[in-house]
């Protein structure tokens, strides 16, 4: 009788462990704890992002300052102060120096390191690479008045970004109402330019085109400025420079201006068209890297700029040549995101130039990123910024802007 007694006990006792442990006696695995989430990568900076950047430029303070105070100033009000420029003072030679000695800020980008702008002519990149081209020695170069810089070059070559006297072109003057044209030379006393000035070797080639070189007196470089001399009447005419060529407000500098104002006698010398399409046709190299084009100029023009009377412009259409526009430019290695918003800057920004150089502004906002090279010749991130806005720039933007400029209506409305 005990016997079936602790058998029931032992089964109800196996019963009571069965319930205790669920209808499956084998135990369930348990999923592991999970990992903790790694930490989120930072998102990538928007590719239109203004990014810190700082660029030094150099240029004559004497002559510049204006513009790169304005510049300056217009950059840091666009960019919230993120760019911001230091000015240098420095001449065009001091200029090549210093970029051939400080090679590793010349090839920064701005924004790992400060980077550079600086200011050359528009004919000294394309003229380096023309003597190239042509198999000449940087020192065979400046013999044949094909570099400007003392036979230095910059690798890889600077690219543009804006002008501070665009669409400049290479003239000549005189205070004989005589001489009209090239072709009055003959017998009298010319003012050349000097070696190393980009106005020297343009006259070159006009007075070989017109077939009068060796007919008058050439006069190079001396202790005088070319105005000087024309103004002393050491010579009978005087080879310069326009700026804003085939404008309304088209301008001589200001030292030839006031020779207009004080005598009422300064005239144009038309270069004539046929004498610079020989030009032209006698150096084909020159004309590949966009030199030597023929600028346009009106009766009536220049003389609104220097505030004279009289028609400094003669003819009803007379000629210069497309050279001698002041560029500002930088290495191809600048930040190409830093010079779109410097680029954009300047544009939104741009009626501060009434502030800083009032006396050409008004053109100036038209004309800002004219010169004689090509749109391939400007810095990538400045043609972004520059496409997206409307800015007409290089040679093809002035052939643009020439097509649709309203000369007439503009006059018009000229106080």
């Amino acid at each position: 009788m005990i016997r079936p007694i602790l058998l029931l006990a032992l089964v109800a006792l196996m019963a009571m462990v069965v319930a205790a442990c669920g209808s499956d006696p084998t135990p369930t695995p348990q999923p592991a704890a999970p990992a903790p989430a790694a930490a989120a990568e930072p998102e990538p900076e928007p590719s239109d992002a203004i990014p810190s950047a700082s660029f030094r430029v150099l240029a004559g303070q004497s002559s510049y300052a204006p513009f790169i105070e304005g510049w300056r100033e217009m950059v840091d009000v666009g960019t919230g102060g993120k760019i911001s420029f230091t000015p240098q003072d420095a001449t065009e030679q001091e200029t090549m120096d210093f970029v051939l000695r400080n090679r590793s800020e010349y090839t920064a980008n701005g924004v790992d390191k400060p980077g550079m702008i600086f200011r050359l002519n528009e004919d000294h990149v394309p003229l380096w690479d023309t003597a190239a081209k042509l198999g000449l020695s940087p020192k065979e170069a400046v013999e044949a008045n094909m570099n400007f810089t003392g036979g230095l070059e910059i690798d890889p070559r600077p690219m543009n970004l804006w002008m501070s006297f665009p669409a400049a072109c290479m003239n000549w003057y005189t205070l004989d109402p005589e001489i009209k044209s090239i072709h009055d030379f003959e017998g009298k006393k010319v003012y050349m330019g000097s070696p190393g000035n980009t106005v020297y070797p343009v006259a070159v080639l006009l007075a070989e085109a017109a077939g009068i070189r060796g007919k008058f007196d050439e006069i190079i470089g001396g202790a005088k400025p070319g105005q000087d001399y024309l103004a002393d009447r050491d010579v009978d005419v005087a080879g310069s420079g326009i700026i804003f060529a085939g404008h309304p407000l088209s301008s001589a500098t200001s030292a030839y201006n006031q020779i207009a104002q004080l005598t009422g006698s300064l005239f144009q010398v038309d270069s004539d068209l046929d004498v610079i399409k020989k030009a032209q046709a006698n150096n084909p190299a020159w004309v590949e890297n966009g030199l030597l084009p023929e600028v346009k100029l009106y009766k009536g023009d220049m003389s609104r700029a220097a505030k004279v009377d009289y028609d400094m412009v003669r003819a009803d259409e007379e000629w210069c040549t497309g050279s001698i526009t002041v560029n500002f430019q930088t290495g191809p290695d600048s930040d190409e995101n830093a010079i779109y918003h410097i680029g954009r800057s300047i544009v939104e920004n741009i009626d501060l130039s009434d502030d800083y150089f009032p006396f050409i502004s008004q053109t100036w906002k038209e004309r800002f990123a004219h010169t004689w090279n090509p749109q391939s010749s400007f810095h990538p991130g400045i043609r972004r910024a520059y496409d997206e806005m409307g800015v007409t720039y290089g040679i093809e933007g002035i052939r643009e802007w020439e097509a649709n400029f309203d000369r007439e209506a503009f006059i018009a409305a000229l106080p």
